[in-house]
């Protein structure tokens, strides 16, 4: 047997696992937080987009002498 194998052993045989109903609440909820950090990525990017258009309109009134 490797050290790997019995390290994997060590570990399945000595560090409990919650029950399978808590498991799968833990996944739900990180599932929720993954789903809320793709939707502040989102929002970011969009908010990005609003300031490069919001940068050029800026410097095209500026060259433009209309600010």
């Amino acid at each position: 047997m490797s050290s790997r194998s019995s390290l994997l052993s060590y570990f399945v045989f000595f560090i409990p696992l919650p029950p399978l109903a808590e498991q799968h609440e833990i996944v739900r909820r990180v599932g929720l937080l993954f789903e809320r950090a793709d939707a502040i990525d989102r929002e970011v990017a969009a908010a990005g987009r609003r300031c490069e258009r919001m940068t050029q309109a800026v410097l095209g009134k500026a060259f433009a002498g209309k600010l």
